[in-house]
């Protein structure tokens, strides 16, 4: 507590680390990464001695960024397959950070396998990982290193398996997570099994917007070239299925892309 004289205005500073000091000695054992701040203020007239109070609150925190795993990355994984993912680093105040290093670690079946270091340009990037066929357990760690505070920012994540009667599945992929209306969305689509046929559909705001059947020739793989249109935003939905000729299994993935400038007349 202090007393100052003041006309009208009185701007003032406080340290945060002079803050988390206080919290510390009030009896706070663990660190955290946001604070909240109350300020209490009682004002009282030279001339008249009437007094006011009044209090304010603010968040503040002990980094300058936060980090996860973006809501496009699944939150499955499918043994045999390709696992991609997103990791999206941004201020507090949600701006995407212009450049960052993230280092993610997998975890198959209880063991660390070899980390990966992601760039993350404009505030997300991209990482692929092979998931073994005779993998049961699956699990991410991200690890960011705060350039201003120094500290260092962990995002874990945890994937539950797909489940197949015959063990098949489909992954559904693609390198961009957002277009614009007169784009192209290039989607990647790897199987464990050799596909003849694979249907796809675009939703979007409850309603299909396109439905295509493309025949194959006994393949693993194959890319589908979805045109984004106006009718898709803000969000389309992406399911690809494939029907097993042998045994009429349904084997489905999707994905979920935004679309940016909606407007027909902007």
């Amino acid at each position: 507590m202090s007393r100052i004289p003041i006309n009208g205005v009185y701007p003032f500073r406080v340290k945060s680390n002079e803050i988390i000091d206080i919290q510390h000695e009030d009896s706070l054992t663990d660190r955290k990464l946001a604070y909240c701040l109350t300020i209490n203020a009682s004002v009282t007239e030279t001339l008249t001695g009437i007094s006011s109070s009044g209090y304010g609150v603010t968040k503040f925190y002990d980094t300058s960024i936060k980090m996860k795993f973006h809501d496009s990355t699944p939150r499955n994984f499918k043994p045999g397959l390709m696992f991609t993912g997103w990791i999206l680093v941004t201020t507090q105040d949600n701006r995407p950070v212009e450049r960052a290093k993230v280092t993610v670690t997998p975890t198959i079946n209880d063991e660390a396998v070899s980390a990966m270091v992601v760039e993350v340009i404009g505030g997300i990037g991209m990482f692929t990982c092979s998931i073994p066929r005779d993998t049961y357990q699956f699990g991410l760690q991200a690890v960011c290193t705060d350039s201003l505070s120094k500290k260092v920012i962990n995002a874990n994540l945890y994937l539950w398996k797909s489940i197949s009667p015959s063990q098949s599945f489909i992954q559904l992929a693609t390198t961009t997570l957002s277009g614009q209306p007169g784009m192209s969305l290039e989607c990647q689509v790897t199987s464990t099994f050799r596909m003849t046929e694979i249907h796809y559909q675009v939703m979007a705001r409850g309603n299909i917007i396109t439905r295509v059947t493309k025949t194959l020739d006994f393949e693993a793989s194959t890319t589908l070239l979805i045109a984004i249109t106006h009718e898709m935003a803000p969000n389309a939905r992406i399911l690809a299925f494939v029907v097993k000729e042998e045994d009429g299994e349904v084997v489905a993935d999707s994905l979920t892309v935004s679309v940016t400038n909606p407007f027909e007349n902007k």
